[in-house]
């Protein structure tokens, strides 16, 4: 006789813990050279379009990208004086870095 269609069988089977079927919200983070202003105007564009479960940081001019998938760079480019250097830099480091979850890190620079 099988023991699988035991109805106590069945009811533990409904009560495990499922695994997830999806990988969830990659994790951004939006560097910038300002103080406010930027972070101010990033944080209204995730309120304004209900991003609320994604998971995005921005801060100024930090270091430390382990839990990200990718990183943006904003800087206004009417006050940088390199700014084809900072260009430069920040796609140089496309790729070259790994997360926490052992997957290479996407770099963006947005002027």
């Amino acid at each position: 006789m099988a023991r699988d269609n035991h109805p106590k069988i069945r009811q533990d089977n409904k009560l495990q813990r499922k695994k997830a079927l999806n990988k969830g919200a990659d994790r951004l983070l939006i560097v910038t050279e300002g103080e406010k202003t930027e972070p101010y105007y990033f944080g209204e564009i995730r309120t304004h379009y209900r991003l609320s479960t994604a998971r995005v940081e921005i801060m100024q001019s930090k270091y430390g990208t382990k839990e990200y998938e990718s990183v943006y760079c904003v800087f206004d480019r009417d006050d940088h004086p390199n700014f084809l250097n900072a260009l430069y830099n920040v796609n140089a480091q496309h790729r070259k870095h790994k997360n926490d979850n052992k997957e290479l890190i996407n770099f963006y620079a947005t002027p």
